[in-house]
This record gives structure tokens, sequence and C-alpha cells, in this order.
């Protein structure tokens, strides 16, 4: 009678392992296409990639917050200085922004008839970092290229 009991008792403690096992080896459910959505990393492209001294260029960057202000600033830009451009520009309602970089000259033309442009200050050839960060804490960078303009 007790080798009975015992057998059972053994027979039960294994089916019970057997079913805690069989449920830990399950996959979790894939999550649930209402959930929240992942947060996107902000990227930033400069165009063209690599410009002679007094080129305009442009400033392009997605993955920020809808409607979000971003400030554009150059990095070691001069000896321990920084170019800050400031704000001035928001991300569109799909979290992405353009903005074009002038020469003092087409600024004025620019800015004169209403448009939005940064003005391009004068940078020696070399490799920068500009940063672009918004204000509800995205951030994205790209090295700013600049060679010497032919002659």
């Amino acid at each position: 009678m007790k080798i009975l009991k015992l057998a059972g008792i053994l027979l039960a403690l294994v089916i019970i392992t057997g079913l805690l096992l069989a449920g830990c080896a399950r996959s979790p459910a894939p999550p649930s296409p209402s959930g929240p959505a992942l947060p996107t990393a902000a990227a930033v492209v400069i165009m063209p990639a690599v410009f002679a001294a007094g080129d305009q260029f442009q400033v392009a960057g997605s993955g920020f917050a809808p409607g979000e202000a971003v400030e554009i600033a150059i990095l070691n830009a001069t000896p321990e200085k920084n170019i800050y451009f400031g704000g001035g520009f928001r991300a569109s309602d799909t979290g992405a922004f353009f903005a074009p970089v002038l020469p003092r000259d087409d600024y004025a033309a620019v800015v004169d008839k209403g448009g939005s442009a940064l003005m391009l200050p004068r940078l020696s050839p070399g490799v920068y970092t500009l940063t672009v960060k918004g204000l509800n804490g995205s951030m994205a960078t790209a090295p700013l290229v600049i060679i010497e303009k032919a002659k």
C-alpha cells in the first residue's frame, strides 16, 4: 500500500514537473500591433557630403518628435569654440526637417524674401561635427567635411 502511494505521488510530481517545463519552453506572445510604438533614432545627413569652403549645403534630419524644435551646431569650428545656429527649425508632423545653409550674400537674399535658412559661417577646410539637438531630447550628429575651393 505504501509503495502504491509513493508511486502515485512520484507520478504526480513527474507530471507536474513536465507541465511546468512545457510552460517555460513556450515563446512569449508577439507584441500587440496596437501597443506603443517603438522610439526611432534621430538621424541627420549633410548634402552634399563634401563641399568647398564658402559653398552652400543642406542639413536634413528625421526621427525627431513631430513638431519638435531643433537646434543645429558645428562643434569645434574654431579652437575651443562651437558655432550654434540656434533654433528656428521644427520637425514636421513626420519628425523630419530640412535646413539650407547658405553663404552670407545668398542668406540675405533668401531671408529678405521670407525664406528660412541658416547663415554659413566662415570655416577653414577640415572635418567638423555637426549636431542637431531636439528640444524634446532627440539628438543626431554627422561629419561636416569642407575642402579647399578649386582655383
